[in-house]
């Protein structure tokens, strides 16, 4: 799903982050990463990008991934998944079908 106006309005910042940043998209998509694997943001810190020095991505981090926002983005993707075509297999949805994809 790409970062269009929408979805980007699902991410208002907190009180004291920066709504127009520049490189928030480039800053945003590896914090989504190391979140959703649970790994910190230590691997995704690249001191010579801008976008993703560990004070950008600090940023990031403490004025976006709040529980207003993730609930909004999670409402997204939800409305978005029925329109994905591996959510309605042509198989019916069958375990077997699941596990060919796998």
């Amino acid at each position: 799903m790409p970062l269009d106006r929408g979805n980007r309005a699902a991410l208002s910042p907190g009180a004291d982050a920066d709504s127009h940043m520049e490189g928030f998209t480039t800053s945003l998509c590896p914090m989504l990463l190391s979140e959703a694997c649970h790994v910190g943001m230590i691997p995704v810190i690249k001191p010579d990008v801008p976008e993703l020095t560990r004070g950008c991505l600090v940023q990031i981090d403490q004025g976006y991934f709040r529980v207003e926002n993730i609930s909004a983005g999670n409402a997204r993707f939800i409305e978005a998944q029925p329109k994905i075509d591996v959510v309605h297999p042509p198989s019916g949805g069958s375990c077997r079908y699941a596990l060919a994809v796998l």
